[in-house]
């Protein structure tokens, strides 16, 4: 057997189908239901495994180690939890935020080239 034939039949997940996934999830853990993940992988089809991996993968990008508990406060509502539309939204905003540094770091060397500009002139003037 190749060791290309155990891979050909593996199927990739979009991270927008990874997200609803874990977002489903969530969803039953608000709840307090248990066997969140074995329900999301009957729902979906999806591999438990596969379903484990993706939420250590979260875990790890939120910076815990995988296997701890979730210490949040309760007022504070994890990421997989919240809404598509204010996911886009924080993306949105980070990315203008992003944007405006970048023309704050240029406006900044351009005030420092115009301060030289001006002492140069005045310079020859003397």
């Amino acid at each position: 057997m190749n060791s290309n034939d155990s891979t050909k039949n593996k199927r990739r997940y979009t991270p927008e189908e990874k997200q609803s996934v874990l977002d489903f999830i969530a969803e039953r853990k608000t709840q307090n239901k248990r066997g969140a993940q074995k329900e999301a992988a009957e729902h979906f089809g999806i591999s438990t495994v596969t379903i484990s991996s993706w939420m250590k993968a979260t875990k790890v990008k939120r910076g815990r180690k995988p296997g701890t508990k979730n210490t949040a406060s309760p007022r504070t509502q994890p990421l997989a939890a919240a809404q598509p539309a204010d996911l886009r939204r924080l993306a949105a905003v980070l990315e203008e935020i992003a944007e405006l540094e970048a023309q704050t770091a240029l406006l900044d060397t351009l005030r420092a080239e115009a301060e030289e500009l001006k002492n140069r002139l005045t310079a020859k003037q003397a």
